[in-house]
């Protein structure tokens, strides 16, 4: 069996493009090897990020959106607003990262237009408040970041 710690590099890579200073916060806990290799993947992504968003209604078992983390767009199309309690980050169908939050109003693009800086903006505190958790369960338990974030994916069901 894969061991879930590999995806840890592409989780630094997202941190890197969307949250730099999570990245910073991480970086001091992680390999070298870790660190290239996020380097490598925030530098040639290729649009290789997606999230499912899980919100009220309809789209309640989750919706896909390609994430393009480089570009912050202003108001290129139209917007859905909706309740938003959940998502799962991806790297090539991979999930890297899932966080569940109280549920916030949140704009989603409509169509097939992908998510932006602009969504994850609104997300900065609950961003924090996981990252904070997984150095949190770090220190506790006196381990690797990799088997801090292994068990961490192991504890959110969503």
């Amino acid at each position: 069996m894969v061991s879930l710690s590999m995806h840890y590099p592409k989780l630094l890579a997202f941190l890197q493009l969307i949250y730099p200073s999570l990245f910073e916060e991480l970086a001091h806990y992680s390999s070298k090897s870790d660190l290239v290799e996020a380097k490598l993947i925030s530098a040639n992504y290729l649009n290789s990020y997606q999230a499912i968003v899980f919100s009220e209604g309809e789209t309640r078992n989750g919706e896909i959106f390609k994430i393009i983390p480089k570009y912050s767009f202003v108001s290129p199309y139209s917007w859905d607003w909706r309740w938003v309690f959940a998502l799962s980050l991806k790297y090539d169908n991979n999930t890297i990262f899932p966080i569940k939050f109280q549920q916030k109003v949140i704009a989603l693009p409509t169509g097939k237009h992908p998510l932006s800086t602009v969504f994850f903006n609104n997300l900065n505190n609950e961003f924090t408040k996981e990252i904070h958790k997984l150095i949190e369960l770090l220190d506790r338990d006196n381990t690797l970041i990799t088997e801090a974030y292994e068990s961490y994916l192991n504890s959110v069901h969503i």
